[in-house]
């Protein structure tokens, strides 16, 4: 379609004004300003109608997919082509609130010497997230400036908007995110591993559990089964995505942005989690869970491996159900037959949710290595460890994190005796302090 151009509305009113008043005062120049009101009249006419053709053959080439990151700036540039003497002057995209951009209009810069040019916008993405665009727009302006066509374009672009792990790497040290083994220095591993390697004769000092008592009665002389330490493990990540994980975190954004959600702590932790056991040579998995397994990743290795599990976690949303445990004490029993270390990241400063996972936790223990960790927030914290009440509503705020650092040392303790590690930390050590325990229960060969 075509539309009066900014040009010929400030023409329109310039003259039309002037002229009226003219043949008001002049009756006897009637004739010759409606002769000159015809003759601007056919001009804009005629202009319009060599406007219509502006935009023939010219198309607008959007990617099918679009991949930023989280807070991060990005330039994006969409390609157009058009035949000589009919390029576009502004092109117009319908990007979604989530992609963060500053307008939706952008000049088209022609590239000189081809009938083909790029538009660009900046984005900066406040959201992790999938976003759909749908639609844009092409406008030229006619010959004499008089009229803007203007033609919609369907596009079928999808925007993955994946978390920011730049700010949380910079937290944690470099020997949990090193990129190969040279200039780390050697560690002692504790124990004298769990992964048979082969058998030897029986020697003066060996325990008589390692001893191999069917080959012993085939050769006829004792026989010593030797272990060496697992190099290989099964590590499963699960991510509470219920109602609880909703919740602004503890920690505001440094970049002044939106805070971030529980789950946005979590996936951030969840990435840098298994990126670590990937440089520890372990195969790493993923389960997303609420009421019910949303989704799962099963173990794997390798770069591609990562890949997959970013793109499963990217769009997590929180759902407004309540978390069950039980769902995945239950899944985890029945389809993960291997031994595996089990991380789950839930918000158990809920009693509801808490109560729930400590009932439960017994179901696995048995069978696989559980350890949970969850967000504390600044003011859950014991009495008296902070800066003294000054009135009385101060003292009531302290007694209700006193309280909440109860409820949850009480958990630690109860699922401790059930060999379940549970740590809380705040949002400055959350990342690191998980890795740092995966990091020594390897070492120690707990699993």
């Amino acid at each position: 379609m075509i539309v009066p151009s900014e040009r010929l509305v400030r023409w329109v009113a310039a003259a039309g004004l002037p002229l009226s008043l003219i043949a008001a005062l002049r009756p006897d120049w009637s004739s010759a300003l409606v002769i000159l009101a015809v003759l601007g009249g056919l001009a804009v006419l005629v202009d319009a109608l060599r406007c219509r053709a502006a935009l023939n053959e010219v198309s607008m080439e959007a990617p099918p997919l679009i991949r930023l990151i989280q807070g991060q700036t990005a330039t994006i540039a969409i390609p157009w082509r058009a035949p000589p003497g009919r390029a576009p002057r502004t092109v117009a995209l319908a990007w979604p609130a989530g992609a963060g951009a500053a307008s939706h209009l952008a000049a088209a810069h022609r590239q000189p010497g081809i009938g083909a040019g790029t538009a660009e916008w900046t984005l900066r993405p406040p959201r992790r997230g999938r976003l759909h665009m749908t639609a844009g727009a092409l406008s030229a302006s006619s010959p004499w400036g008089l009229w803007e066509s203007r033609r919609r374009v369907a596009l079928a672009t999808e925007i993955h908007v994946l978390p920011n792990l730049r700010e949380e790497r910079r937290r944690m040290t470099s020997r949990f995110l090193a990129r190969g083994r040279t200039g780390l220095r050697l560690r002692r591993q504790v124990g004298k591993g769990r992964e048979f390697e082969k058998l030897r004769e029986y020697v003066a000092g060996d325990s008589y559990e390692d001893i191999h008592w069917k080959a012993s009665a085939r050769r006829r002389h004792p026989v010593t089964k030797v272990f060496q330490v697992e190099r290989t493990q099964e590590i499963y990540v699960a991510i509470d995505a219920s109602r609880l994980s909703a919740r602004p975190a503890p920690a505001a954004r440094a970049d002044g942005g939106p805070p971030p959600t529980c789950l946005d702590r979590m996936v951030t932790a969840a990435l840098l989690l298994l990126a670590a056991a990937r440089e520890q040579g372990d195969r790493f998995g993923l389960i997303v869970f609420d009421r019910r397994i949303r989704r799962f990743l099963p173990a794997g290795h390798g770069a591609a491996h990562i890949d997959r599990c970013r793109q499963a976690l990217f769009d997590v949303s929180a759902e407004p159900v309540s978390p069950d445990p039980f769902e995945l004490f239950v899944f985890l029993r029945s389809r993960l037959r291997k031994r595996v270390l089990a991380v789950v990241l839930a918000c158990l400063d809920d009693a509801a949710a808490a109560q729930a996972f400590r009932e439960g936790a017994p179901w696995v223990v048995r069978h696989h290595l559980l350890m949970a960790f969850t967000l504390r927030s600044a003011d859950t914290r014991p009495l008296m460890s902070g800066p003294p009440p000054a009135t009385l509503d101060d003292l009531y705020r302290d007694l209700e994190a006193h309280d909440r650092w109860r409820r949850l040392e009480e958990l630690r303790w109860a699922l401790g005796h059930l060999g379940v590690r549970m740590e809380a930390p705040d949002d400055e050590r959350w990342t690191a302090e998980i890795v740092s325990r995966y990091i020594e229960t390897k070492e120690r060969q707990l699993l």
